[in-house]
């Protein structure tokens, strides 16, 4: 018999794309690491017959105890549990390839958000997001649930110290840029080699000692009355005027 995975902290997914998303990319060798938990027998054959093609472990319980385990009832009667200690660090995707585009998100707190930015990353080919580990949301099935399953595919790291983080990347030929309202125009702005787009907060945007280790910052010209762009919706912008530039998608 497989040893289970001696992580004692879990996340639970919700939504049957979402499940079938992370089913689909989890490695033999690592699927006794993961559960599914139904709460009846007859619903969700599609999901059973990817688990059992996986060899992915079944558990049958009563809908509350799924309410016990996810914190409320939103779950349909289907939940995938998953370890939290799954997720890669900096040093292990090092060194990027050329060309790539990672992007930092200082103290973002929102999960809505942290999962719109990163479904978009998926849709640009984005080779990693980087949040800190103090404050962001990074377990919330609701990440999940929002990229639609795109933070299967593209990695979360989570590190202790962004400042430093920017230093990492420096080193392996990243250029820094950061939003922020008062930043040079888009529309002036020249993107080559490897690119980290850093987003500040919702409500304080960039933090001072990440502020100081940009090497531009950027501003999206606009119009109206209302006086910035929601983050996920700048993020998006931003990062598909890097993409254009680099002639990614030509």
């Amino acid at each position: 018999m497989k040893k289970k995975s001696s992580s004692s902290f879990w996340r639970y997914l919700y939504g049957k794309n979402v499940i079938k998303a992370y089913i689909e990319k989890i490695d033999n060798n690592h699927s006794h690491d993961v559960e599914i938990l139904l709460s009846d027998k007859n619903k969700y054959k599609d999901i059973k017959i990817l688990a059992d093609k996986k060899n992915i472990p079944i558990l049958y319980c009563k809908k509350e105890e799924l309410d016990r385990f996810f914190g409320h009832d939103k779950h349909r009667g289907l939940l995938l549990k998953v370890p939290s200690s799954d997720r890669p660090s900096l040093k292990d995707v090092l060194p990027f390839p050329e060309n790539s585009v990672v992007v930092i998100l200082d103290h973002i707190e929102d999960p809505h958000n942290i999962g719109a930015i990163i479904r978009t990353c998926d849709k640009f080919d984005i080779a990693a997001v980087i949040v800190p580990s103090r404050r962001a949301a990074v377990d919330s099935p609701v990440i999940s649930k929002v990229s639609s399953g795109a933070d299967a595919f593209v990695p979360l790291i989570v590190e202790n110290n962004l400042s430093r983080v920017i230093d990492i990347l420096k080193e392996d030929g990243f250029w820094i840029y950061g939003a922020d309202m008062c930043g040079d125009s888009l529309s002036g702005v020249s993107f080559s080699g490897k690119i980290c787009l850093v987003m500040g907060s919702e409500g304080n945007g960039l933090s001072r000692l990440v502020r100081e280790k940009c090497d531009y910052m950027v501003s999206i010209p606009s119009g109206g009355n209302i006086d910035s762009f929601n983050v996920s919706v700048a993020t998006g912008i931003l990062l598909y005027e890097i993409v254009r530039q680099q002639g990614k998608f030509d």
